[in-house]
């Protein structure tokens, strides 16, 4: 007999979703320690899910940019030392 096992229901991924929860990795743990595997462990699925919504890191990256320089989000809203320099970001794909 087999044996019922509970299914966990995720929130499905977006292109919005994972560019929010990479700035949020960033900001806690660093530019340097940030990685696909990461996040997309840290949403709850494997690292190939972040590959439909963006085709590398550094289109993720660039996304990331895009976000900022549209003003549509801050990475210094915390410590005045936890901002990730552009440049970093950029160069991080």
């Amino acid at each position: 007999m087999a044996r019922a096992t509970a299914r966990i229901e995720k929130e499905p991924l977006s292109s919005e979703r994972l560019e929010l929860a990479a700035l949020e990795l960033i900001e806690e743990e660093g530019m340097a320690a940030f990685s696909t595997r990461k996040l997309a462990a840290r949403l709850g699925y494997e690292a190939m899910s972040i590959y439909h919504y963006f085709p590398s890191k550094g289109h993720l990256m660039d996304a990331l940019v895009n976000r900022i320089a549209r003003g549509e989000v801050s990475l210094a809203d915390g410590a005045p030392g936890d901002a990730v320099p552009l440049p970093e970001l950029t160069a991080a794909g």
